[in-house]
This record gives C-alpha cells, structure tokens and sequence, in this order.
C-alpha cells in the first residue's frame, strides 16, 4: 500500500466513525503532530555545538556579519 492509498482509508475509515469523542481525539493528535513537525530536534552532537555557539556569543566571543563579510573577502583575495 503506497502513501496516497493509506490517506484514501483513512479518510474512509475516518468518514464513518460516528463517535464525537474519537473525533476530537483523533483531531488532537493530528494538531499535536503537525506541531512537532515544525520542532527541530538535534542530535547530542548537535546541541553540544548548539551550546558552545551560545556561551561564544555570551561571552562576546563573536563578530558582525559585516565583519564576517570582510573578513571572507579578504580570504578570497589572498
């Protein structure tokens, strides 16, 4: 069974249920779910650089994004 034809039974199965409450159960997980598809979640690795990237900025361990343009030009020109 493909993709398009499991949402087909399921927008038939879902046409026929009669039950208010499994409706709007069914309703909250599908609004649950599309929410967390909008969450990013990283790996540990991921966070750990996550991490350090904030305690750089923090600690003022950071450039503008103009400075960051200079400086990747002058690096293209030597």
């Amino acid at each position: 069974m493909n993709t398009s034809e499991l949402k087909l039974d399921l927008i038939k199965y879902i046409s026929n249920i009669e039950d208010i409450q499994i409706l709007e159960r069914l309703k909250q997980f599908l609004e649950v779910n599309k929410i967390s598809e909008n969450v990013r979640v990283f790996t540990p690795e991921q966070q750990a650089r996550v991490n350090r990237a904030l305690e750089q900025y923090k600690n003022g361990e950071c450039i503008s994004n103009e400075e960051a343009e200079k400086e990747i030009q002058q690096w293209l020109e030597d």
